[in-house]
């Protein structure tokens, strides 16, 4: 058995066994993992050779439009955004010198942290579908 429980396989050479070895494996050849199949969800978000662009995007878009995940982003959004503008601009605001250049450094004080959480969530999406899959199987 190999570690956690998985079943190694030993490439198969058609040369002589070492003594002590079944027929057709050789002692040093390193034992490869079995490997199950990515199917469907998050899931494809890791396997991005088997997904087209547009089955990445439709699953991206499917994770990050749950409502708790929604919920979540936008909380995180609007706490940030509302820091930084603070931070950055809330005297020009105050004074009511705010132009339109002011507003949209304001706007994105908010889009990026709404970008910067959803990309967070799919990368955890990413890491909890392949820790799932890559476990091997039971054989």
């Amino acid at each position: 058995m190999a570690q956690g429980g998985c079943r190694a396989v030993r490439d198969v050479n058609h040369s002589p066994s070492p003594a002590g070895q079944p027929a057709g494996v050789q002692a040093d050849t390193p034992p490869r993992l079995e490997q199950p199949e990515w199917t469907g969800g998050a899931d494809r978000l890791a396997d991005r050779s088997r997904a087209g662009n547009h089955d990445l995007v439709r699953d991206a878009l499917r994770i990050c439009l749950q409502p708790e995940h929604l919920r979540r982003t936008l909380t995180i959004a609007v706490v940030v955004g509302t820091v930084l503008t603070a931070i950055n601009h809330v005297d020009v605001i105050a004074r009511g010198d705010a132009t339109g250049a002011t507003l949209a450094k304001a706007a994105l004080n908010y889009l990026v942290p709404f970008i910067v959480s959803n990309l967070g969530l799919l990368v955890g999406a990413r890491g909890e579908s392949r820790e799932k899959y890559s476990r091997c199987r039971w054989q």
